[in-house]
């Protein structure tokens, strides 16, 4: 076998029994020349040959390791080969350095970073970091970092190029999956999020600073690939995410309607400095060129091969691609879990319509719609050509076919519940924001939409995963509610919430006194509360919260906050009836205006303060309203004053109070 390093090659040679001895030739781990190496003292038995840009290293049958080449750039590891004696299961490098993870989870390095920083530990935080729990570690040109048993990270190296993510630590948390490009790192969580660190290098960013792109790598990622200078992120829906220099793949905004949501792109490749993305996924069926009458068909889908789906994928589309114009009818014959088959008629592709006729084709297409009617289990997608699969039997070279793992059937696939956190249906300006709460049966592969409509039309808003949850079952979107005030339609695929928006505070519908001119009645169009906390009306009014003013020459109130208070229903839909008690001094006039007050701090079920201007906040003295009422003199007498009742005229002298 031959490996390579930036600067030399190795030969190694083996008798039987495995005992080697090698050639080496080239720079820095070839020694400048070409010469025979004898290792058969302890390169015997099954190895592993590892490099890094300068140096070998070899992990022996036992465990241990053989390092040679640059001494300060990994060759020479003789400061820590008592911790290289046994045990090592993997090594992994940078530009300058080697990392030897062992079978009880801790990591040996030595080399340099890059920085010239010469340690064991190539200037990570604690060695206790490295002594056990590693099960993975990822390198980039100048640091590691390991993913260890508890999902969380240790990282190690050149601080400026990764080495260092104190900055983003309490974030790496459950992570699954660690990408490297030259001077930064990308962490997947189990969440479908990303967390990124390594500082840009001078003017440049390198991949470490995601912030421009935090919102999409928040949830969805399912894989990161990374250039030398930048990353590139597939989510679920097919869609993908890129950041870092802009000309080394960073900035994919030049296609970004290929690469977005629904796109089906199911891989990514890196060179150096660019990314391509494989859209769709491909049975190839390799044509015969013995014999041009046999048929061939690819098939290709916007679902990845082998994904899950549920009936909840109302999107799934086929293209079948002929190697000869084919005259319909064409079909997909889908075959579910219970071997139950199901016929979807295809027509020419869009592209084809205008070059052939409407029955005639190389390309044809297809839209699949799975239902409840399918049964669990594996799911196949065959063409079918005059009634039968396009396989080897009727003359094609073999069967073009897609499989698909189905889900257990979802009865409310959308969400079974929908909610909000809000104690009511009514809300307000004083709620915003109000999170809206979708919970579903099962895993939802593609981002859930939130659609909100109103009199003004509809808007359409990506939910995201509640926080701390991994299963993809809850989701969340904090949600601004505006006017006009009229109810709100909320959906989330087919599940619905109506919502009232209400902005108006409560008004005064009508003031009167009674009849006993002892208490004025107040009627409000909504109910009232004392306040209002964390989105819910709470407490009872009480009578210090409203105030009455007479205008009178001849009366005056005893005190301006009313002596009593009581409460009734009223026929009013949510109003209800404040009756207000007060004592007069005095003798009102017809005229004498009484005005109810409430206070700001008075609230209706939505939040909404009693507005300080009210229309209908007074009452006017009547002539049934003062026909009695005691005068102010000092024999105590009743005078009868003016007109009562329907229009009778009253007797104006005065009676004493023995007459009574």
């Amino acid at each position: 076998d031959i490996y390579s390093n930036r600067e030399a090659f190795i030969a190694l040679k083996a008798d039987g029994d495995y005992n080697y001895d090698a050639v080496v030739w080239g720079g820095y781990g070839g020694e400048e020349g070409f010469r025979d190496i004898d290792l058969s003292s302890t390169l015997d038995g099954n190895i592993q040959v590892f490099s890094n840009a300068q140096a070998f290293a070899v992990i022996t049958d036992q465990g241990g390791v053989v390092s040679w080449g640059r001494a300060d750039r990994g060759g020479d590891s003789s400061s820590v080969s008592s911790e290289l004696q046994s045990g090592v299961v993997d090594i992994f490098s940078t530009e300058g350095a080697f990392a030897a993870l062992k079978d009880d989870g801790s990591v040996v390095s030595w080399g340099v970073d890059e920085g010239y920083n010469y340690s064991n530990s190539l200037s990570v935080t604690s060695l206790s970091a490295l002594s056990s729990g590693i099960i993975y570690v990822e390198p980039n040109q100048a640091s590691f970092a390991g993913i260890k048993e508890d999902g969380t990270v240790v990282t190690w190296g050149n601080s400026v190029w990764g080495g260092d993510s104190s900055s983003v630590a309490e974030d790496l948390t459950n992570v699954i999956d660690i990408t490297g490009a030259s001077g930064a790192f990308a962490a997947l969580k189990d969440d479908g999020s990303v967390i990124t660190w390594g500082a840009p290098f001078g003017e440049d960013d390198w991949g470490g600073d995601s912030s421009s792109v935090s919102a999409s790598l928040s949830e969805g990622v399912v894989e990161v690939f990374s250039a030398s200078r930048s990353f590139a992120a597939l989510k679920a829906d097919g869609s993908v995410i890129t950041w870092g220099l802009s000309n080394w793949g960073g900035d994919s905004s030049a296609v970004s309607e290929q690469i977005g949501p629904g796109s089906g792109i199911s891989h990514i490749f890196s060179t150096h400095g660019a990314f391509a993305a494989l859209q769709g996924c491909v049975d190839e069926i390799e044509e015969d060129d013995r014999d041009e009458n046999i048929l061939t068909v690819i098939l290709t889908s916007n679902y990845p091969r082998e994904s899950n789906i549920t009936n909840c994928n109302n999107d799934i589309f086929f293209k079948a691609d002929f190697n000869k114009l084919i005259e319909g009818p064409i079909s997909l014959m889908i075959t579910d879990g219970e071997s139950n088959t199901f016929e979807i008629p295809m027509i020419p592709f869009a592209s084809d319509t205008e070059e052939f006729t409407s029955n005639i084709s190389y390309e044809w297409e297809a839209n699949w719609i799975p239902t409840n009617s399918y049964s669990t289990g594996t799911i196949s997608i065959n063409v079918l050509y005059n009634n039968e699969p396009v396989n080897s039997t009727t003359n094609s070279s073999s069967l073009a076919e897609i499989n698909y793992l189905l889900y257990e059937n979802d009865l409310n696939c959308f969400g079974n519940d929908l909610s909000i956190v809000h104690p009511d249906l009514i809300v307000s300006y004083y709620d915003n924001p109000i999170t809206v709460e979708a919970t579903f049966d099962v895993s939802q592969e593609t981002t859930p939409i939130l659609i909100y409509a109103d009199s003004g039309g509809t808007a359409s808003f990506e939910m995201f995963t509640v926080s701390g949850t991994t299963d993809r079952k809850q989701w969340e979107y904090n949600l601004f509610f505006s006017g006009p005030d009229e109810q709100k339609q909320l959906s989330v695929g087919s599940s619905s919430l109506t919502v009232t928006f209400d902005s108006m505070g409560p008004e005064i519908f009508s003031v009167e006194v009674n009849e006993e001119g002892t208490a004025v009645e107040v009627i409000f169009t909504e109910d009232l509360f004392a306040d209002y906390i964390s989105h819910t009306a709470t407490g009872t009014v009480a009578a210090a919260d409203f105030s009455l003013t007479l205008s009178s020459t001849t009366a005056s109130l005893t005190a301006s906050v009313p002596e009593s208070l009581s409460v009734t229903n009223t026929t009013l839909t949510d109003g209800k009836k404040y009756t207000l008690g007060f004592t007069v001094i005095g003798s009102p006039q017809i005229g004498d205006a009484l005005t109810v007050g409430v206070s700001s701090h008075t609230y209706d079920i939505a939040g909404n303060g009693v507005s300080s201007s009210q229309t209908t906040d007074t009452t006017y003295y009547t002539a049934d309203d003062v026909c009695w009422v005691l005068a102010d003199t000092p024999t105590i007498e009743l005078s009868l004053v003016g007109e009562c009742g329907s229009g009778g005229t009253v007797d104006t002298s005065v009676i004493s109070r023995s007459e009574f």
